[in-house]
């Protein structure tokens, strides 16, 4: 185990990293009506305070309805749908989901809160398992992992987010299945906080050389053991 909990990463190998694509410009022309090239006598100037052609006597009754009278405007125009703004995690749609298993028993949430270390285990490109000791928190009915964006499960992860949790004792065992979710810089407040009270050490301080620190949420699925061995 090397970097207080945390397997080494592997320089030699570049982290796999999204870029977010751009969507193509709107071509102006889209949706609107094909012009008819027969010739068309052409309409008189509208009289002051008449509605422009084509377009329904608007209902003064209305909220938001303009003066009778008043100009038509790029305002009254109908808008295209805007993208939604960017939120920072606690928004509600940032909100963790329910776990479809919660923590078996009392003794089980005991062992989350007291316990120090956990094995995580990832799969490798080839199938073949990774599995690595680290520093965890278990809170907001999550796990939470820090780790160095380079590290090996942090690849793996990103390509296929299934992982296993166990915990160290084999007499009593705790083993969990759940997906993960790999989450950047600023991490949730609550989740530092958490790990500053549980290890004295601040999950969100990067390492010279290590890249950029992520944080791994986990979403217990299933429990397979607790607290018989088998």
């Amino acid at each position: 185990m090397c970097g207080k909990g945390e397997e080494c990463w592997d320089e030699s190998v570049n982290a796999h990293q999204d870029t977010p694509g751009t969507l193509p410009a709107a071509d102006p022309a889209d949706g609107l009506p094909q012009q008819s090239t027969e010739a068309v006598p052409r309409p008189g100037p509208p009289r002051p305070g008449a509605p422009l052609a084509g377009r329904p006597e608007p209902d003064p009754t209305l909220p938001g309805a303009p003066l009778p009278g008043a100009p038509a405007s790029a305002a009254s125009e109908p808008r295209p749908p805007q993208p939604e703004a960017s939120q920072p995690f606690g928004a509600p749609h940032a909100s963790p989901a329910p776990n479809t298993s919660p923590v078996p028993d009392s003794g089980a949430a005991t062992r989350l809160a007291r316990e120090r270390n956990v094995w995580l285990c990832t799969s490798r490109a080839d199938g073949t398992p990774h599995v690595t000791p680290v520093w965890f928190v278990h809170h907001l009915g999550r796990w939470w992992i820090g780790s160095d964006e380079r590290a090996v499960k942090i690849r793996n992860i990103r390509r296929s987010p299934t992982v296993s949790l166990a915990l160290e004792d084999g007499d009593h065992p705790l083993v969990a299945e759940g997906t993960t979710r790999v989450l950047t810089t600023p991490f949730p407040p609550e989740i530092v906080a958490a790990f500053r009270e549980k290890y004295g050490w601040d999950v969100s301080a990067s390492r010279p050389g290590a890249g950029a620190r992520v944080l791994l949420e986990v979403r217990t699925v299933r429990w397979l053991l607790a607290g018989t061995a088998q």
